[in-house]
């Protein structure tokens, strides 16, 4: 995993330098999977410049993913340098009755932080 500086991505780094000013650099990796499909799931290093979402792969998927400043907040509040968290994707899913449904992925996350020199 390879640590980025925040304020590198420019269309990124004005919201997470201003929500979290304690930290330096940044790096996020996550494997996505559906459970019960049968497969490991597919592994995807954060992009700073796809925004402040981690992307659902699902393709029935809207509005999906997970939102970086949520998932930050308690991991920064205390002081964590390495982190893995399990999160359900927040989308819906359309279904081909045309009724929707919570999107079934989850993502397994690792985040991995450095903070300011205090």
């Amino acid at each position: 995993m390879t640590s980025r500086p925040i304020a590198e991505d420019l269309s990124l780094s004005d919201a997470l330098v201003t929500e979290f000013p304690s930290v330096e650099s940044l790096s996020i990796s996550y494997l996505q999977s559906t459970p019960g499909d049968g497969y490991p799931g597919t592994s995807v290093s954060w992009d700073p410049s796809k925004g402040d979402r981690l992307e659902c792969l699902n393709t029935a998927c809207l509005k999906g993913g997970v939102a970086i400043a949520a998932l930050l907040s308690p991991i920064v509040a205390t002081a964590q340098s390495k982190a893995v968290r399990k999160k359900p994707c927040s989308g819906q899913e359309r279904m081909t009755n045309g009724e929707f449904r919570p999107c079934a992925n989850v993502f397994m996350i690792a985040v991995e932080l450095r903070y300011v020199a205090s």
